[in-house]
């Protein structure tokens, strides 16, 4: 790894199998090595890359970013990240330009948007980590801190898996509200 570099620890994404019918998949590695290729290779396990329909992100570039970078790591991944990377669709300038509220204060982050749309998922009724520099930190600890008992691992892995879920499901969330449908009814965590 370089100064700056993102290694990519965790994941979380809900796949539409059938309409409404969702199906929960993530990725958590605190094993403190590099998470990359299993990272990868959980992705593609889960989601077919050449699979249907849009990879919904909030803020395009971010995630974009993070798949490149793990493609020049591991160059012969890159056949299918290109074709994650062709399915992505950033609601971020969607939202922005067919959404407003008071509460928003011209901020458009996830962060200030779910919270209108859907109270109950406000990241900040979370325990502990509610934000990536938090999850950042939790994984710090629970990977390389070698006075991070094996309870409090437990714990941090939890609540980074909590975390990211709620993040992800606001993906589905948004999208559902900007089609004036329904809320989706949420799924349980499989794996």
């Amino acid at each position: 790894m370089g100064p700056y570099e993102q290694i990519p620890f965790q994941w979380s994404c809900h796949i539409e199998r059938a309409p409404d019918t969702f199906e929960h998949v993530e990725f958590l590695d605190l094993r403190g090595n590099d998470p990359s290729i299993p990272c990868i290779e959980r992705m593609l396990k889960a989601a077919p890359p050449d699979g249907p329909g849009p990879i919904f992100v909030y803020y395009q570039t971010y995630e974009a970013g993070r798949l490149r970078e793990l493609t020049k790591r591991h160059p012969r991944y890159r056949p299918e990240v290109d074709q994650y990377l062709a399915r992505l669709v950033d609601l971020h300038p969607i939202v922005r330009a067919n959404y407003y509220h008071p509460a928003l204060r011209g901020s458009f982050s996830i962060k200030a948007v779910l919270p209108t749309i859907a109270p109950d998922l406000d990241t900040g009724t979370l325990n502990e980590i509610t934000d990536g520099t938090a999850a950042q930190v939790a994984y710090l600890y629970a990977a390389f801190d070698a006075r991070t008992t094996p309870e409090r691992k437990a714990e941090l892995r939890d609540r980074l898996l909590t975390y990211c879920k709620q993040d992800t499901w606001a993906m589905v969330e948004v999208a559902h509200f900007l089609q004036r449908l329904a809320r989706p009814v949420r799924v349980a965590r499989n794996g």
